[in-house]
């Protein structure tokens, strides 16, 4: 079992106007880039912030059960943009909780995972089930299959072809081996 919990600060600042590549990973609760021009308000672009983000996490295994969740809380202050914004701070949260079990030990596992994040500009839920099969007995070589709910996804990601916003029903197979 492990117990852990971690605390973070950024100070986010656009350098001669443009964004940087840091700051363009923060997103609103509804997956828009928050220095994105118009995001908190039209035509004003977002120049400065400050994160600072609270997470608690536990994981456990036990004889081919596996479980983890992790907590988390992000507070975005000192919110200034190129204009006049309605607001100078967010927050938002979320969780998210993985559990997995091994049918076969080291070959087959069925697992599941539910997600949520919730903030001033909506609610976003994941729900997820799926099996791995481990060919080799270990991660450098497994199919997956999984079937994925999503309500508002706020994220983007482009392994799973995942956009902010997207609701719907994915279902995914994958091969990943790993050299």
């Amino acid at each position: 079992m492990q117990l852990g919990h971690s605390f973070t600060y950024g100070d986010e600042q656009a350098v001669d106007g443009a964004s940087t590549l840091e700051d363009t990973t923060f997103r609103l609760s509804d997956g828009t880039k928050l220095v994105a021009p118009g995001a908190l308000a039209p035509g004003v672009a977002v120049e400065a912030f400050q994160v600072y983000l609270y997470t608690v996490d536990l994981a456990l295994k036990y004889r081919g059960f596996s479980f983890s969740t992790e907590w988390y809380f992000r507070w975005l202050e000192g919110i200034r943009g190129d204009g006049p914004l309605p607001l100078g701070s967010l927050m938002d949260h979320g969780f998210y909780v993985d559990a997995g079990i091994f049918l076969i030990p080291k070959c087959l596992e069925l697992n599941s995972r539910v997600s949520q994040v919730d903030g001033l500009f909506g609610d976003a839920w994941e729900y997820s089930g799926g099996v791995n099969w481990y060919i080799s007995g270990t991660h450098r070589n497994k199919l997956t299959l999984d079937l994925t709910a999503l309500r508002q996804n706020p994220a983007s990601s482009s392994s799973p072809g995942l956009i902010p916003g997207m609701d719907g029903t994915l279902v995914r197979a994958q091969w990943q081996v790993a050299f």
